[in-house]
């Protein structure tokens, strides 16, 4: 150990003293910025299909016939989104949220899709609405889509007549 008055000791504590001084006066070298962490994606296209259920079983005909006595909401809703995430992709526990309102409902139903791993480039996600919801709320009237992770929206699209 070196004696308290040796100058290569208090030259030290002080070369310290500064380099600490410079770094609290200088936060973007401390840190890396936040955003450089975010992942990054884009909602590209949102494609609502009504799928019919224009076929049905007769039975003891042994055949499938079209029938006419379906009624009009009979089928699945079917949302095709497309997205792309940029290098480095998105991590797992991405969600994609589907907030729509029917016909017959005045409230906002959502629906999800976890992203289960890590993903990156073009991505084809299927939300389906199965036909006793149809039944019960009625079609689609409205939708916006939603890309988030960890509470921060990363796209967002919605429908024309979307209001919010």
């Amino acid at each position: 150990m070196l004696p308290a008055g040796c100058g290569f000791a208090a030259g030290f504590r002080g070369l310290l003293t500064a380099a600490i001084f410079a770094l609290a006066a200088c936060p973007a070298l401390a840190a890396a910025p936040a955003s450089a962490a975010a992942p990054r994606a884009q909602l590209i296209t949102v494609d609502l299909r009504f799928l019919e259920a224009g076929t049905a079983e007769i039975p003891g005909a042994g055949v499938r016939a079209f029938q006419d006595s379906l009624p009009a909401e009979a089928g699945t809703e079917r949302i095709d989104i497309h997205w792309h995430a940029s290098p480095p992709g998105v991590p797992p526990g991405t969600v994609l949220l589907l907030e729509c309102l029917q016909g017959h409902s005045p409230s906002v139903r959502n629906r999800t899709v976890s992203i289960p791993s890590a993903t990156e480039g073009h991505v084809h996600s299927v939300i389906e609405i199965p036909p006793d919801d149809i039944r019960k709320d009625g079609r689609i009237r409205q939708w916006r889509v939603s890309l988030v992770w960890r509470g921060r929206i990363l796209d967002r699209r919605a429908s024309r007549n979307w209001e919010g």
